[in-house]
């Protein structure tokens, strides 16, 4: 009987942790990659260590996440073969952009010189 109290005084209390969680906030989309860290991970010489090697793949990684997304869409690479330095290329083009632009989300600057080399036109648009 007491075991049966307890459990009922701690179903209300769950209850209410569980409701309070559903009607909580969604917390807004936190990027995964600034253009500041980008732009440093690229640009990490692996031979200076492991951490350097595993930094640059992952910004290779994430530029490629965001160009496969988009391709077709926002930019479009169908007309003009892409080198193989794109990676390189686009951190370049993103290391000149003002302090405030890399302390945002890389992907919409990432997308954004991939807009301009690569444009999508009415005809060469893939929907």
């Amino acid at each position: 009987m007491e075991i049966l109290q307890r459990v009922g005084a701690v179903v209300p209390v769950l209850i209410m942790v569980a409701a309070h969680a559903h009607a909580a906030p969604a917390r807004p989309y936190d990027s995964h990659m600034t253009g500041d860290e980008l732009v440093r991970d690229m640009l990490a010489d692996p031979m200076q260590g492991h951490l350097n090697s595993v930094r640059r793949e992952r910004a290779m990684g994430y530029i490629d996440g965001v160009m496969g997304a988009a391709a077709g869409r926002q930019w479009c690479p169908d007309r003009k073969p892409v080198p193989h330095e794109m990676n390189y290329l686009i951190v370049e083009h993103m290391s000149r952009l003002g302090k405030d632009k890399l302390k945002e989300d890389a992907a919409p600057a990432v997308l954004a010189v991939l807009a301009r080399l690569y444009p999508c036109t009415a005809a060469g648009a893939r929907r």
